[in-house]
C-alpha cells in the first residue's frame, strides 16, 4: 500500500512544482522565510520575493539547504528552489543537523542522509539530533547510550538517563544514583557517590550527597559542587544555615538564610544571601529577602519594601535601593547579560551597565521578558484604542534605545531577528519586517478557516462546561466559556434512559468545527471529573491497523487546586465545538469522556471509579503524526506544559 501511494504522490508532484513562474531579482539571496497564503506554505528570500510558491500543506523552516515539506499526505525535503531532492514517504520529518535527520515512518524513527539513504539500520526506539558527531540514543527497554553518525555505539546502552555530552562530560544515572562520565564512556564520577549531578554551570556540577545514615534523624544529606574532574568544593548540610539554592556564578552561590535567633528557619524569617568556594558568607544582611545568582560580577537583591540593589562579589554596594523592578528571564537568574541589565524606576524601564550607570533612560513602559534578542529588544504598549481583548502591542528598539519598529506588533516571533527579518503579526496580518523596521512580505488577515486543524501532531483537547450546580462550579465559572447546561429538545438525537453524544451535522456545524453534544437523560444527576473547567473529553480515530487510537490530548492538571467535578442534571445537555480536521488520512472518528460511575456513593464527589462514554462514530480524515507527535512546547507565562514532556 505504501508503494502504491509514493508512486501515486511522484506522479502527482513533478520536481518543480513549487518554483514560481516569475522573475525573480534576487538570485543571489538564499534565504528562506515560510510565508502562509490560503492555508498553504510557501517560501520568500530576504527582500520579500516569493521564491517558492505555496503548495505545501506543511513545512519547517531550511537547515542545512533542505527544507521538510509535506504534500498529498507525506513529507520528503525541497532544495531553496523547491524541487524534492528526497521524495515524499514520511508521516514526519524534522530539519537536518550535521548532515542528518530523523523521520518518521508508522511511528519509527528512521536516520537518513542527505540523499535519503539510511546510513545504518535503526534498532533504537529514539535517536536525538546530532551534536559534535554523536546523538544520545535509547533502545526499547528504556535503556541510554550514545552513537557516532554512523549508528556506531560509542558508549553502550546500560543507563537510565543520559545528559548532553557538554566539554567532554555527561551526567548519567541508574537506579537513583548520578555518576560523570567522559566523551570515551570512563568514569570520572562512579555511581554510588551522589543522588543527583546537575549542570554544568561555569565548569562545576552541583551535586546531592546521601544521607550517611538515612534512618538517623539528625542526619541529612548534603548539597556541594564538584569540578570537571570530580573533585568536591563545597559541600553544606541540606538542613544548616546557608542551604544552597543557586549555582556557582563568578565563584559565589546564592544561598538561603534566616535568623540566627530563629533555628527552624520558618517561611518569614528567611532571606537570601551568598558564599564564596570556602562557605564563607559575603552577603548577609536580614533587611534583603531575596538574593539572585552573580553575573559579570554583580549581584542583585531586594529588600523587603521591595527596592533592589546591586553589590559585587566582596558584597559592597554599587547601587542602593535604586531599581522597583529587574528584569530576570529565569527564577532567580541574574538580570545581567554581557554586562548589561533592564531594570525599571517610577520613570519607567531602562538598561544599566554594572556600574548602575543608564545606557539607556528609562522610559518604557514595559520590556519583553527574554530582555536582549541579538542586538534588540521588545518592548509593550497597551492601544486604547484597540477593539481586540488583548490591547498589548509590541515594539523593537536597538542597544542604544532607538525605536525600530513602533509599538505595532500584535505578536511576534520570540527568536527575534532570523537572517535579517522579523516574523511578527500586523493588523491581523502575517508579517516580515527588515532590520530598519520595512515591511518586505506581509499577508492577508489571518482568518481560522479549514486549513487551521490541517495539522501534524496530536491537539490539546480543552473542552469546557460549567454547572448551574454542583460541587466547586461557582470556583469555576470563568473557565466553563459560558456553556452552561441546556435543556433538551426533541430530536437532539440523545438515546432514551442514558448518557449519550449526538452529532450535530446540520445547519449548526461549523466550517471548521462540528457540533458534538453531551445529553443526559438517565432520570439522575451525572457526575464528571474536572480540571479548571474542562471535561476529561478528547477524540479518537482509526489508524491504519483498525486500532482507536487518541488524536488529542487532555492537559495534565495546572496545579492541586485545579480539579473539582461538574453536574448535568436529568434532561440537560451540554454543547461542544469539536475540530474538524483535515488531512490525507481518511478514517472514522469518535469522542471519548469519562464519567463518575453514579453507582460510587462518593460524599466528595472526586472519585476514581470513572466510567468511558463513547460517541457515535463520524466519517473524518486526519494526518498520520496525529496519532503519536507530541510537539515542544513554550509559554511567555511560564505555565505547565499541557503534553507533560
Amino acid at each position: 500500500m505504501r508503494l502504491v501511494f509514493l508512486f501515486i504522490a511522484l506522479f502527482m508532484l513533478p520536481a518543480g512544482l513549487a518554483q514560481p513562474s516569475r522573475q525573480i531579482q534576487h538570485q543571489e539571496d538564499q534565504n528562506r522565510f515560510r510565508i502562509w497564503v490560503d492555508g498553504k506554505i510557501g517560501f520568500i528570500n530576504t527582500y520579500g520575493e516569493i521564491v517558492i510558491d505555496p503548495v505545501f500543506r506543511n513545512a519547517n523552516n531550511f537547515s542545512e539547504g533542505l527544507c521538510a515539506a509535506r504534500v498529498n499526505g507525506a513529507f520528503g525535503f525541497i532544495d531553496i528552489h523547491g524541487n524534492f531532492v528526497i521524495p515524499p514517504q514520511y508521516d514526519y520529518a524534522a530539519r537536518f543537523v550535521e548532515g542528518r535527520a530523523v523521520c518518521f515512518q508508522d511511528e519509527k524513527r528512521v536516520y537518513i542522509d542527505r540523499n535519503g539513504k539510511e546510513p545504518f539500520a535503526n534498532p533504537f526506539k529514539f535517536i536525538s539530533h546530532l551534536e559534535n558527531g554523536r546523538a544520545s540514543v535509547c533502545t526499547y527497554s528504556n535503556k541510554w547510550g550514545f552513537i557516532n553518525a554512523k549508528g556506531e555505539l560509542l558508549i553502550d546502552t546500560v543507563y537510565e538517563l543520559v545528559g548532553g555530552m557538554i566539554d567532554h562530560r555527561a551526567v548519567v544515572s541508574l537506579a537513583d544514583e548520578a555518576g560523570l562520565i567522559d566523551e570515551n564512556g570512563k568514569f570520572v564520577v562512579p555511581f554510588g557517590k551522589y543522588k543527583t549531578i546537575r549542570g554544568p554551570m561555569e565548569g562545576y556540577y552541583r551535586v546531592e550527597i546521601p544521607d550517611p545514615n538515612p534512618e538517623d534523624p539528625k542526619q541529612h544529606g548534603k548539597m556541594g559542587f564538584i569540578d570537571r574532574e570530580g573533585t568536591l568544593v563545597m559541600a553544606r548540610d541540606s538542613q544548616e544555615r546557608g542551604r544552597i539554592m543557586g549555582d556557582i556564578s563568578n565563584g559565589l552561590v546564592r544561598v538561603e538564610l534566616y535568623h540566627k535567633s530563629d533555628v527552624r528557619g520558618e517561611p518569614e524569617a528567611r532571606y537570601g544571601g551568598y558564599i564564596n568556594l570556602k562557605g564563607e558568607l559575603i552577603f548577609d544582611d536580614p533587611d534583603f529577602v531575596t538574593a539572585f545568582d552573580f553575573a559579570d560580577n554583580r549581584g542583585v537583591v531586594e529588600k523587603r519594601n521591595g527596592l533592589y540593589s546591586l553589590i559585587d562579589t566582596k558584597g559592597q554596594f554599587i547601587a542602593e535601593d535604586k531599581f522597583t523592578e529587574i528584569l530576570s528571564p529565569l527564577w532567580r537568574d541574574s538580570p545581567f547579560r554581557n554586562g548589561r541589565a533592564f531594570v525599571a524606576t517610577d520613570e519607567g524601564w531602562g538598561l544599566i551597565d554594572t556600574s548602575a550607570n543608564f545606557i539607556i533612560k528609562p522610559r518604557f513602559k514595559k520590556i519583553g521578558y527574554q530582555g536582549f534578542v541579538g542586538d534588540y529588544f521588545f518592548f509593550e504598549e497597551e492601544n486604547p484604542e484597540s477593539k481586540d481583548l488583548n490591547r498589548v502591542r509590541y515594539g523593537v528598539a536597538d542597544s542604544q534605545g532607538n525605536v525600530i519598529v513602533n509599538p505595532i506588533l500584535e505578536d511576534y516571533n520570540p527568536k527575534g531577528f532570523v537572517n535579517g527579518l522579523l516574523a511578527c503579526v500586523i493588523d491581523s496580518k502575517r508579517t516580515y519586517i527588515d532590520e530598519k523596521g520595512k515591511i518586505v512580505w506581509q499577508a492577508s488577515p489571518v482568518i481560522h478557516k479549514e486549513a487551521g486543524f490541517n495539522i501534524d501532531f496530536m491537539n490539546r483537547a480543552y473542552y469546557c462546561a460549567r454547572s448551574w450546580s454542583g460541587r466547586n462550579s461557582d470556583r469555576y465559572d470563568r473557565d466553563g466559556e459560558n456553556n452552561f447546561p441546556r435543556p433538551i429538545k426533541k430530536r437532539m438525537g440523545f438515546v432514551p434512559k442514558n448518557l449519550s453524544f449526538a452529532l450535530d451535522s446540520g445547519e449548526s456545524a461549523f466550517r471548521d468545527r462540528l457540533v458534538m453534544r453531551l445529553g443526559n437523560t438517565s432520570g439522575k444527576s451525572i457526575f464528571f471529573n474536572a480540571d479548571d473547567g474542562h471535561l476529561y473529553m478528547k477524540m479518537q480515530a482509526l489508524d491504519r491497523h483498525g486500532r482507536w487510537r487518541d488524536i488529542e490530548v487532555v492537559p495534565g492538571r495546572m496545579c492541586r487546586f485545579s480539579h473539582h467535578t461538574l453536574k448535568l442534571n436529568p434532561e440537560t445537555c451540554w454543547t461542544f465545538s469539536v475540530p474538524r480536521y483535515q488531512g490525507d488520512f481518511k478514517t472514522k472518528m469518535r469522542m471519548e469522556v469519562t464519567y463518575i460511575d453514579p453507582k460510587h456513593k462518593n460524599r466528595r464527589r472526586h472519585s476514581e471509579r470513572e466510567l468511558v462514554l463513547l460517541s457515535p462514530e463520524f466519517e473524518g480524515s486526519i494526518n498520520p503524526a496525529q496519532f503519536w507527535r507530541s510537539p515542544s512546547y513554550s509559554t511567555r507565562t511560564g505555565t505547565v506544559d499541557p503534553y507533560g514532556n
